[in-house]
């Protein structure tokens, strides 16, 4: 009987402590993750160097090349939630006919192991004029991009996979890839997806409303 009691104390106890830690782990550190991650209007970091991105005719544009409102995206091929904007920038940008999307590489090669590899073969693909459909293919096939997906994806394009395959194996792409991390760099960005709307900074996944209300925002600014 006296075993039976200690037994029921020590599950009492253990409930008790279990209750505890997921009080503590939702005031403590859920609350503040969600905050973080709820967070999209972002300013500019100490850290930062140049304050917005520059953007020439080498920086592929999606859109209205010639709108008056310009999207800067640091992306990541393999970054989850840079595949789940896909849907909303293309929303927006049918929406907004004013509106271009400028694309910029920002592999992050530590947490992502394709992702290097998937920007250089999306640049490669560019050099034969189909850098949009490729960067597109990528994030269809996000979850198994590797050395062998690369040429197939490449041949159902159309490319011609020799030229194709000699960019990429010469990683002829990698040092326009670098610049635009190094500009990340500078820029102070520590995440992706990472935008720019004129000197307005976002940052993660962000929803249509949030999309659509900066774009009103910007497109209020432009009329005025």
């Amino acid at each position: 009987m006296r075993m039976n009691k200690g037994r029921n104390v020590v599950i009492l106890l253990l409930f008790l402590l279990l209750g505890f830690f997921l009080v503590f782990y939702s005031l403590v550190i859920f609350e503040p993750f969600k905050k973080r991650t709820e967070q999209v209007l972002v300013n500019q970091p100490n850290s930062a160097t140049l304050g917005t991105p520059t953007i020439s005719f080498i920086d592929p544009k999606r859109g209205n090349v010639r709108g008056t409102i310009t999207l800067v995206e640091f992306g990541d091929y393999q970054c989850r939630y840079c595949g789940e904007m896909e849907k909303t920038i293309n929303d927006a940008l049918i929406a907004h006919p004013n509106l271009v999307l400028v694309w910029k590489d920002l592999p992050n090669v530590s947490l992502h192991h394709e992702s290097q590899n998937a920007a250089n073969a999306a640049r490669c693909a560019g050099r034969q004029g189909k850098f949009w459909e490729y960067h597109d293919a990528l994030f269809k096939n996000q979850e198994s991009l590797n050395a062998t997906l690369y040429p197939q994806l490449a041949e159902q394009l159309g490319l011609s996979t020799g030229k194709f395959l000699s960019c990429m194996q010469n990683k002829e792409e990698d040092p326009l890839i670098l610049r635009n991390v190094d500009e990340a760099i500078a820029l102070g960005i520590d995440a992706t997806p990472y935008f720019f709307l004129g000197s307005l900074r976002l940052s993660g996944q962000l929803t249509p409303a949030d999309l659509t209300a900066a774009l009103k925002a910007a497109e209020a600014q432009t009329a005025l």
